[in-house]
């Protein structure tokens, strides 16, 4: 037996307004906002960054792309993407036996869902001439899954896939007419039915890390969790705030304080500059240059050393100090064990 749509608690209260007048007003709710006084897109907008959801600082951007949507069925996947971001996950997805969901999802997972699930049936439906989602009915959706097992990829995917369809229909109480999708037939049935091949192992498939190898990896760990953070979080702090000083890019007055001081660091260091390590190559470190050094943007740096790369050296391993006191002391029970990386 089938329910059109799920029956979660009144979903009125999801919405500060009714969806014909969210323009205008903010995509990521105050509640879900973690990084204070940080800009935020509209509903309306082409893009939404999560940034303003707290990423790390060593997490690369996170952007919904609204664009790479087809027209026809782009404001319904915005309107569901809205309520992914800023209500709790459907009670009912969270009941599924055997579900690995949590009530809120992080912006690594709001990423995945939209901009590779939803993309993706999105993309085919319009393929098919579906303009809406109430339009699709259980039979495409039983397509679709066999589509999904055709275009390949693994198990997981694949049912990581089909749930994310599942999120629409969930979603359908708080959408309107027009975007509620019918309840794929996966759920009231068992999914395993439309999944092709054997789900691929979990834990017991990966080699066990030995306890000679784990043990400084743990004891460094905690060190820096209790006797480092504080230095850490100072250092990020102040990057982040010297950033926000930065010249404009491309402005004739930066570009020749970038120059200059290029010219005099190269002279001083014999032609060497510190680097970081970017997608696997080794890379000029600009914005720490541009942050300790100040006067100039870093795409300045970029753009002086994009040419020919004979007249400079890089060196991962030459020291990038900032002007932050060092509090932190490492504890001398591991300050003798071996580190298990190299820092940078």
């Amino acid at each position: 037996m089938t329910s059109p749509l799920p029956t979660p608690s009144t979903s009125s209260s999801l919405l500060p307004v009714p969806w014909s007048l969210m323009r205008g007003r903010a995509a990521i709710v105050d509640d879900r906002a973690q990084v204070p006084h940080a800009r935020r897109d509209t509903f309306e907008a082409d893009s939404w960054s999560l940034d303003v959801m707290g990423l790390p600082p060593s997490i690369p951007r996170r952007t919904l792309l609204w664009p790479r949507f087809p027209a026809p069925l782009r404001e319904a996947f915005r309107r569901a993407a809205y309520l992914l971001i800023n209500a709790p996950t459907p009670e009912v997805m969270l009941t599924r036996a055997g579900t690995s969901m949590v009530e809120w999802p992080a912006p690594n997972s709001i990423r995945t869902i939209v901009m590779a699930d939803w993309l993706h049936f999105a993309a085919w439906l319009h393929e098919r001439g579906y303009t809406t989602l109430r339009q699709v009915d259980r039979d495409a959706l039983e397509v679709y899954a066999t589509a999904l097992n055709q275009r390949g990829g693994t198990w997981r995917s694949r049912h990581r896939c089909l749930r994310s369809v599942s999120r629409l229909w969930a979603a359908g109480p708080a959408l309107p007419h027009e975007d509620q999708l019918v309840m794929p037939p996966w759920e009231d049935e068992d999914i395993k039915g439309y999944l092709s091949g054997e789900k691929e192992g979990g834990d017991a498939a990966t080699p066990v890390i030995h306890p000679n190898v784990m043990a400084p990896l743990l004891a460094w760990s905690l060190a820096f969790v209790t006797d480092l953070a504080e230095d850490i979080i100072a250092a990020v702090e102040h990057v982040e705030k010297a950033k926000q000083d930065f010249p404009a890019e491309a402005h004739s007055e930066g570009r020749a304080a970038a120059l200059a001081f290029l010219v005099r660091v190269l002279r001083e260091s014999g032609g060497t500059l510190p680097a970081v390590v970017h997608n696997g190559h080794a890379r000029p470190a600009n914005v720490y240059l541009a942050v300790t050094h100040g006067g100039f943007h870093p795409n300045d740096l970029s753009y002086l050393l994009a040419g020919d790369r004979t007249h400079f050296t890089l060196d991962l391993d030459q020291p990038q100090p900032l002007p932050i006191p060092v509090t932190g002391r490492i504890s001398p029970s591991i300050s003798t064990s071996r580190s298990p990386c190299r820092s940078r």
